[in-house]
C-alpha cells in the first residue's frame, strides 16, 4: 500500500477531485481555532447527507477521513471543504492506494 499527496491548497469552499481513499489534512497556522466542514452528498445506499464539522485549534493539524467517493464526491467528482476562517488554514489531501 502506498500514499500520494494529490493536492495542496488554501481556499474557502474549495473542491478537490475525489479518489475514493482521500484523507484531507488541515493545518491551522492562525492564532484562533477554526471549523473545517467536509460537505457530504447523498450516498447511493440510503440517500444520507451528513456534513462533518471539525474544530482545528490554533497552530494545530486536523486529519479527516479517509473518505470514499460514495457520499462525499459530487456529480463532478469533487469533495467540498469549507473553513470558518480560511486565511490561516492550509490543506493537503493524501490518497492511499489500496482498499478501505
Amino acid at each position: 500500500m502506498g500514499t500520494t499527496v494529490i493536492d495542496v491548497f488554501q481556499a474557502v469552499g474549495t473542491k478537490n477531485p475525489a479518489g475514493g481513499t482521500d484523507t484531507p489534512v488541515a493545518y491551522n497556522t492562525g492564532v484562533s481555532s477554526v471549523n473545517v466542514t467536509l460537505k457530504s452528498v447523498a450516498d447511493s445506499k440510503s440517500g444520507r447527507v451528513e456534513d462533518e464539522v471539525h474544530a482545528v485549534a490554533a497552530d494545530d493539524i486536523g486529519v479527516f477521513g479517509p473518505f470514499k467517493t460514495d457520499g462525499w464526491a459530487d456529480a463532478n467528482g469533487s469533495i467540498h471543504v469549507d473553513v470558518s476562517a480560511s486565511t490561516d488554514v492550509k490543506f493537503l489531501v493524501i490518497r492511499t492506494a489500496g482498499v478501505l
